[in-house]
């Protein structure tokens, strides 16, 4: 991995000398005898929807002109790769002039299917598209919306305090391009000396006990062992996260929803050893609970070897015991309660599923359906031992997040699952009205009781000065895990909502080297009814446009396909949603390809400027799932908002998977996510601005913090919304 291009993404070029460039007092405005070369840099990178910070121009303006000149040829080409700039406005697209396609539908079929007939080797370059047209060339067009990301110089000693400070310690789960991130820069930080930070052993010694995720906590250990494979630690592990240590050192899943195959070196095997026998409460509850993973692991590592305590464990493991665990104690209390229904019995499963506050929440829907035709008396109670365990501090903000979308959401008819550590499966229930009749009747009780929860846990932190909310984001939802989200420009859980800006037309791109992909678009109504679609089989309509398909993407250039869509025109049709969809019509999965990338644009101007510019580029994704298929996205037109769906599958069918293939279910999907309501991150800061006596101003000048779409505070910056969720 590179430092230098993997640091773009959270806003820094790295630059090991800017330390001895930099001044001790900042600079309050720009030095007029700033070199040409400086604003040429800028202008470079604001090509690429980029932009220099105030000290980035200011530290550029003491650099050398040849140190500058050798940052903006690395940069470039860094910029160029990020957002496939030259590969896309290289690569061969069908329609040249597109959106200008001079032909009818019936022309544009006669074109496709010349191309199909020649296996893709025919393109309409031949006819004089200047003459049709009229036009000479794409137009420049200023008033283009643009959009920017601010970029700074970082040393290494910044990178390491960004890290270690900001992302390790993080209470969500990362998507896994952090996580690669966070490994890469512990092992350069390994090898680092300065006489301004403390040497590596000393820095991972700090940063351990102020690591809360779990998954976190076992890339990291895994890592600084590599580095340091004498490396002690003073902090407690439990059986799970050694477990998840040995996943990470195999390159596995440390969510442990999938199976890993576990091969480990004599010192790894010693090093887990050590861990079990030194920094371990061996609980056998624990080691039952993922019992035929331990059995695989105990298998690879031959605990005999090193202790004889881990044998007899092992073995102990490997036999088929039977163990009282606190699950199965939880299943024999609602089944006791479910068939006597019994005031004893429901004591009993209150008391025991109390011991584990967040466990008691978790279970607050089942509870409701078992107290369905019980006595009033038994609801009461519930509801009083309800109230005490959302308000325990042991419950994480998280996990009342999902309670109160799961409480809300009382009109949604299939709910959608995303399994544990399963990247590209998902399944839709098949029942529908699954909502507890009994919680409908307490919903804003309970409602009222995550609310109280969280203001008083806000309201023990600092308080605040003026804060500005963009109306906008009271329609934006809360990022709530981050483990299997596709990498792409701008990071957003499955299932979040985000407001967008754009107002003329939207424009879907793909760019790939492989065989036969289709980029479509679906278009539902407010009924979630389809009314149409524009892909290969329809090329346009009324609203929308295929840029044309593309069989075959050979390289180095590679193939692109394009969709517009008109969002007047389509409102004007009747659409409401618009799914984004890419299929591989024939070849191999995403990440068997050279390259893969999809994303959408915000086009005020669509006949100027480049087709494909970075400039404009809402969401970027490198497409490097096991699947077949992929859709991104939904967008309401009329709400204004997208919804990040980020669902990739596999066909059941044979191949030709398509759109309009049988078997590929859409509409359920769509629905069950769409549907579902969570708290907005509107009102989330509402609350801390109640809880924490701010003060909510009108407009961003006057305020302290700014939360909006495209400044200050976003939805997107996860990291930054840490200390706020």
């Amino acid at each position: 991995m590179s430092l230098f291009k993997d640091s773009i993404k959270y806003g820094f070029v790295v630059c090991p000398a800017i330390n001895n460039i930099r001044s001790y007092k900042p600079t309050t405005s720009f030095n007029p005898s700033t070199p040409n070369i400086v604003y040429t840099f800028a202008s470079m990178m604001m090509e690429y929807g980029y932009i220099p910070s105030k000290e980035m121009f200011h530290d550029l303006s003491k650099l050398d002109r040849i140190d500058i000149a050798q940052i903006f040829l690395n940069l470039k080409s860094t910029l160029d790769e990020i957002t496939s700039n030259s590969d896309i406005q290289c690569s061969r697209v069908f329609y040249k002039n597109f959106p200008d396609v001079p032909f009818n539908l019936f022309e544009q079929r006669l074109l496709a299917i010349a191309h199909y007939y020649s296996y893709g080797s025919f393109f309409p370059d031949h006819i004089d598209v200047v003459k049709l047209t009229g036009k000479q060339k794409r137009e420049t067009d200023i008033d283009e919306k643009f959009q920017y990301k601010e970029l700074s110089f970082a040393s290494y000693e910044d990178i390491f305090d960004h890290v270690f400070n900001k992302m390790i310690p993080s209470k969500n789960s990362l998507p896994v391009d952090d996580i690669d991130y966070i490994k890469n820069v512990v092992q350069i930080s390994s090898e680092y000396t300065s006489k301004t930070i403390p040497d590596f052993k000393t820095r991972i010694a700090f940063v351990l006990p102020t690591i809360v995720n779990k998954e976190i906590l076992a890339h990291v250990v895994a890592q600084a062992l590599e580095c340091h494979r004498d490396l002690t630690f003073e902090r407690k592990f439990s059986v799970t996260d050694i477990l998840r240590i040995a996943t990470s050192m195999c390159n596995g899943d440390v969510s442990l929803g999938d199976n890993t195959k576990f091969k480990l070196k004599n010192w790894q095997r010693k090093t887990i050893c050590k861990l079990l026998l030194n920094n371990c409460n061996l609980s056998f509850e624990d080691l039952i609970k993922h019992k035929n993973k331990w059995t695989k692991l105990f298998h690879c590592i031959h605990p005999g070897h090193y202790s004889l305590k881990l044998h007899k464990l092992a073995m102990v493991v490997r036999e088929k015991v039977k163990v009282e665990t606190f699950n199965s104690v939880t299943e024999r209390c609602f089944l006791d309660f479910n068939e006597t229904k019994d005031f004893m019995d429901f004591g009993a499963l209150l008391y025991h599923l109390s011991k584990k506050p967040s466990v008691f929440v978790r279970n607050m829907g089942r509870i409701f359906k078992s107290l369905e035709g019980c006595e009033q008396n038994l609801v009461l109670s519930f509801l009083n031992s309800l109230e005490v365990n959302i308000l325990n501090d042991e419950v994480p903000n998280r996990v009342l997040y999902q309670l109160y979308s799961y409480v809300v959401s009382d009109s949604v008819e299939n709910r959608v699952f995303f399994p544990k550590g399963m990247k590209t499966k998902h399944w839709v229930s098949e029942k529908t009205n699954e909502y507890p009749p009994l919680l409908r009747m307490y919903k804003n009780v309970v409602e009222q009781y995550i609310l109280t929860s969280l203001f008083k846990r806000f309201s023990t932190l600092e308080p605040l000065g003026k804060v500005y909310i963009d109306k906008s984001l009271y329609k934006a939802t809360i990022n709530n895990g981050l483990r299997n989200v596709t990498p792409g420009k701008k990071i957003v859980s499955r299932g979040c909502k985000v407001p967008f800006k754009c107002d003329n037309t939207l424009r879907m791109f793909m760019h790939w080297i492989g065989q036969d992909l289709d980029l479509s678009a679906s278009f539902l109504d407010k009924n979630f009814r389809k009314i149409g679609e524009c892909s290969f089989r329809q090329t346009m309509n009324g609203f929308s446009q295929h840029s044309g398909d593309i069989v075959h993407a050979p390289g180095p250039k590679g193939a692109s396909e394009f969709v517009d869509i008109d969002l007047k025109k389509a409102k004007e049709f009747g659409v409401r949603y618009i799914g984004m969809h890419i299929f591989v019509y024939h070849g191999q999965t995403f990440d068997k390809l050279e390259k893969c990338c999809v994303g959408w644009m915000e086009r005020e101007k669509p006949k100027s400027n480049e087709i494909y510019d970075p400039r404009t580029v809402s969401q970027y994704i490198d497409l490097t799932g096991n699947s077949m298929m992929y859709t991104p996205v939904v967008f309401d037109i009329v709400e204004k908002t997208v919804c990040f769906v980020d669902m990739n599958g596999n066909p059941t069918t044979g191949g030709g998977y398509s759109l309009g293939s049988q078997g590929y279910n859409q509409l359920a999907m769509f629905k069950s996510v769409i549907q579902k309501k969570s708290l907005s991150l509107g009102s989330l800061i509402s609350l801390h601005i109640s809880a924490r006596n701010g003060v909510e101003v009108e407009t961003p000048e006057e305020a302290d913090i700014v939360f909006d779409l495209d400044k200050g505070i976003t939805p997107y910056d996860y990291l930054e919304l840490e200390n706020w969720t």
